[in-house]
């Protein structure tokens, strides 16, 4: 996994980097900024797996940042770092579909267990199975439920607030159970399976290809088309030549 490191405090993110090397040695620190702005551009030009940034931050605080983040649509995987006293906004950033946390001092087996998960999360993903409940068999039943919808109704319009409302639960307690349980936050899974489902559409031929975007759950061509490009690193019209013989 490629990781940013966002912390205003030089020897903490030294810490933060010595310790992801001991938990991990196949991931790589691709970069350090020291204020939110700095990390809003390194997210965009170093295109990280996962952002680690801290709550309180020059220019730009972690909060802002991951808002940033969200508004541009950027697929990565969010942990916040917070001391003790920032419960309270750590728990705001929870509703921002961030995947963990880690509450300072950092030690190396919280940094193990977040990566760990994280790494379980993408291995999940990539096993053949097609029933997202037995690529998570492990998750709370209400992630579980969650994941069935997603299956269901991946084509309609999905909200995570409208799911977790039909659950039951607030959107922040959904969205924390979910990133726990599954390592991605609802949007990216939803997307990811949405492409799944249309990967397997463009190989049908009685598929109307034109009509895959809409089928799929994306209410945009142009948006769909730029989505299975970040998923699948390919165009669609690329995908076809490769695998259709079109």
């Amino acid at each position: 996994m490629k990781i940013l490191i966002a912390e205003d405090e030089p020897g903490a993110a030294r810490g933060l980097e010595s310790l992801i090397r001991q938990a991990d040695p196949s991931s790589e620190v691709v970069g350090t900024a020291y204020d939110g702005r700095e990390a809003f551009d390194m997210v965009k030009e170093l295109d990280p797996d996962v952002l680690m940034t801290d709550l309180r931050m020059p220019v730009m605080g972690g909060l802002e940042l991951i808002r940033a983040i969200r508004a541009r649509h950027i697929q990565v995987r969010i942990v916040i770092i917070s001391a003790y006293e920032d419960f309270e906004t750590a728990r705001e950033a929870l509703s921002l579909d961030v995947a963990d946390y880690l509450v300072k001092p950092i030690m190396r087996e919280d940094v193990e267990r977040v990566l760990g998960k994280l790494a379980q999360g993408r291995r999940a993903w990539e096993t053949g199975d097609p029933e997202l409940k037995k690529k998570f068999p492990d998750a709370h039943p209400l992630v579980l439920k969650a994941l069935k919808i997603i299956e269901d109704s991946y084509g309609t319009r999905l909200r995570q607030a409208d799911v977790a409302s039909s659950l039951g639960v607030t959107a922040e307690y959904f969205s924390f159970l979910f990133n726990r349980d599954i390592g991605m936050n609802f949007s990216r899974v939803l997307r990811k399976y949405r492409i799944d489902k249309a990967k397997k559409l463009l190989m049908d031929p009685g598929t109307d290809r034109s009509e895959v975007w809409r089928s799929t759950g994306f209410s945009d061509e142009r948006y769909f088309q730029r989505i299975f490009k970040e998923e699948t690193g390919m165009t669609v019209s690329d995908y076809l030549r490769e695998y259709c013989d079109v």
